[in-house]
């Protein structure tokens, strides 16, 4: 069997409200080069990407990028309280002046 070290995978995963997409690009190098791209709210999960992707690949510059999508619990939509914010423009006012 041969083996590149340049191809492309993407997959899309479900885990409740959450979807987890994740694209992969390989090249060939000589070293083991690891380019992430993770949003920085999911940081904390970096060091454990790259250790599994450490395990499995051996050498060439590798490009994944992973997309984390949370389902809206609330969708109401924004409503503005008049009333509230001219009082506050009114205090606003009084205070420049």
């Amino acid at each position: 069997m041969i083996k590149s070290m340049t191809g492309y995978a993407g997959v899309d995963s479900s885990y409740g409200d959450v979807t987890v997409a994740v694209e992969i690009r390989g090249y060939n190098s000589r070293n083991l080069d690891i380019a992430l791209k993770l949003y920085h709210r999911y940081g904390i999960l970096e060091d454990r990407i790259r250790k599994t992707l450490a395990q499995r690949i051996a050498r060439g510059r590798v490009e994944v990028k992973v997309t984390i999508q949370e389902a809206l619990e609330n969708t109401e939509v924004f409503r503005i309280n008049e009333p509230m914010a001219h009082a506050y423009y009114e205090t606003l006012v009084q205070l420049k002046d």
